[in-house]
């Protein structure tokens, strides 16, 4: 028998029983390679979210202790919130947030009621997550936490 069987249109082919162990092994490979993809990518999505439940669970700390911070300077007539800064935050308090908290990032108060002493809208950035806290026009407290993936750096 022939190695070479020639087709009706007068070309030649090797049938596909000559090459089945070499067949057998590129579907093995192909099958390795695609495991291995959805597994780096489920690795990496686990890890983000891990992270960013962390870096909420900071953020919420962050806020109970901004409140404690605001009660005791409302004790001595002052207040938390100061626009001209960059941070937002009044001499000392950051400090002072600092002490109650294990603060790892960059903290910026962005909204504050001072008629009612409350903190509407804060951020809390660390290494690559973004937390933002605010609260809506109905009064209800909303958190957000971004990834932040960077395209371009030059």
């Amino acid at each position: 028998m022939p190695e070479e069987i020639i087709n009706q249109h007068n070309t030649a082919y090797i049938p596909l029983h000559k090459h089945r162990r070499q067949l057998i092994r590129v579907a093995v490979i192909m099958i390795a390679v695609l495991l291995l993809m959805v597994g780096f990518g489920t690795f990496y999505m686990v890890r983000m979210f891990a992270g960013g439940r962390v870096a909420l669970r900071e953020a919420k700390n962050i806020r109970l202790a901004m409140v404690s911070a605001d009660i005791e300077a409302y004790g001595v007539g002052r207040s938390i919130y100061a626009p001209e800064r960059a941070e937002g935050l009044s001499p000392g308090t950051h400090d002072k947030i600092a002490y109650l908290t294990d603060i790892n990032g960059e903290l910026r108060l962005t909204d504050y009621k001072k008629s009612e002493h409350l903190i509407t809208g804060f951020t809390y950035k660390k290494s690559r997550y973004l937390v933002t806290f605010f609260v809506d026009e109905q009064g209800e407290e909303n958190w957000k936490v971004d990834y932040l993936l960077p395209i371009m750096d030059y």
